[in-house]
């Protein structure tokens, strides 16, 4: 059984190789995948980004989810939606990003509030993308990370976006229990989270009991529950492709393929690249909560060391440091966090009982 410090590393760095992984599939359809690539069960270096010198690299998805870990890191706990907005002025690196963190960074910039960032963007998953570092420093607290979660959300998401992001942070908080297993996360989501996270993760979890593998699920799940509410402007939809960025669609989706794969993270990661459309978050998230449950010990060597190495400037221009350049260090660092925070929690907890 991974311990606690090895669960950590196991939900950073397996988010960063599913992302790495999902990026050269992100807005394909799955059988335009099958198509070019078979099966995609290597890291690659072209994508939806683009070509890039090399292949390993991931998106914005862990790129976010690096800038809520240093914020935290800085703040010494638990963050909030002004000291998320902080980090987003402060630091982030507007080339890295879709479009939505953009926008949120100019309506930062121009003095909208942090709690009504989000209020009118986009329909988009961004409060799933980069949010597990809320349930690292929440770790086996699901019910705090999911309100923590929702209180960040505000920043970049609008609507039930908020909920899905929250449900997620809930998720690695949960799964980051000493004895949690898939069946104790999904019941932490389902007491915390609400109506419509309850609706979307039942119709995701009983189509993937209805389906003899991962990619069964991924041709059902096209054809039976694919989210069709995605806008597009007129002249540019087509009413054979729906591409959908909504965290109702793919943070069930991630808890599906896990499942499907028999807990076996590389798998899992495979499963998600090649299941398409929103699919560098898909894996990204998938990778997450199969390492925040199991550790990092099962992730291919390989793609640990070139995801490593690919993004090694991404995180020593974060911290200014070169001490900081890969997912270990951010993992050891985060659980260091974790451990003052549980002593002053403790510390507080037995003020207020003095006084009782």
């Amino acid at each position: 059984m991974a311990v606690l410090k090895e669960k950590i590393y196991g939900c950073l760095m397996a988010g960063a190789v599913g992302d790495a992984l999902g990026r050269a599939t992100e807005g394909m359809m799955y059988w335009e995948i099958r198509e070019k690539y078979g099966t995609l069960n290597q890291l690659v270096a072209d994508g939806y980004y683009g070509s890039s010198e090399r292949k390993g690299f991931w998106t914005d998805d862990t790129t976010l989810g690096s800038y809520i870990a240093y914020q935290i890191l800085k703040k010494r706990g638990r963050i909030t939606a002004a000291d998320f907005a902080e980090v987003i002025l402060e630091k982030l690196d507007e080339s890295c990003f879709w479009v939505n963190e953009k926008l949120v960074k100019m309506r930062l910039r121009e003095g909208i509030s942090p709690w009504d960032a989000g209020v009118g963007g986009i329909g988009c998953g961004c409060a799933a993308m980069g949010i597990a570092p809320v349930g690292i420093i929440n770790a086996q607290d699901p019910e705090q990370a999911f309100q923590d979660g929702m209180c960040l959300a505000m920043v970049n998401s609008n609507g039930e976006n908020r909920e899905f992001g929250a449900a997620f942070a809930c998720a690695i908080a949960s799964a980051l229990k000493e004895n949690a297993d898939l069946d104790s996360v999904l019941a932490d989501v389902d007491k915390y989270g609400t109506d419509i996270v309850r609706r979307a993760f039942t119709l995701t979890m009983d189509l993937a009991g209805k389906c003899k593998d991962e990619f069964d699920f991924t041709e059902r799940f096209y054809d039976k529950l694919l989210d069709y509410t995605y806008p597009q402007p007129k002249g540019i939809w087509r009413k054979d492709r729906y591409f959908s960025a909504n965290g109702r669609e793919y943070v069930p989706v991630a808890f599906a393929l896990w499942s499907l794969c028999g807990e076996d993270i590389n798998r899992a990661l495979i499963a998600a690249a090649n299941f398409g459309r929103d699919c560098d978050s898909i894996a990204s998230l998938t990778g997450q909560l199969g390492g925040a449950l199991a550790g990092a010990s099962g992730l291919r060597e390989d793609w640990v060391r070139e995801v490593s190495d690919a993004n090694r400037k991404c995180l020593t221009d974060l911290y200014g440091e070169n001490s900081v350049s890969d997912m270990k260090d951010v993992a050891e660092m985060l659980s260091e966090c974790l451990k003052e925070s549980c002593i002053r929690n403790i510390n507080r907890n037995n003020r207020i009982l003095n006084q009782l």
